[in-house]
């Protein structure tokens, strides 16, 4: 799992998103996975795009990784 945060640092490095931003973006689309019931990458980042992020900001393995998250927590 170490190496998969490595590299989500890289891609989000490259997506202009700073380190420090990136539990706010994990925030942002937990909300927008519960709130709004929004499974899909293109979705989840429309309504990313409302809330300021930049267009794309959630590539496919960041959104299965964070979805992953998501029915873990949900089943805790």
């Amino acid at each position: 799992m170490e190496n998969a945060h490595g590299h989500q640092w890289e891609r989000s490095a490259q997506k202009s998103i700073m380190p420090q931003e990136i539990p706010k973006l994990f925030r942002d689309v937990l909300i927008v996975l519960h709130d709004k019931g929004e499974f899909s990458v293109e979705g989840v980042n429309r309504k990313l795009l409302n809330l300021g992020w930049n267009e794309d900001a959630v590539d496919e393995g960041t959104f299965k990784l964070i979805v992953s998250l998501y029915r873990r927590m949900r089943n805790f």
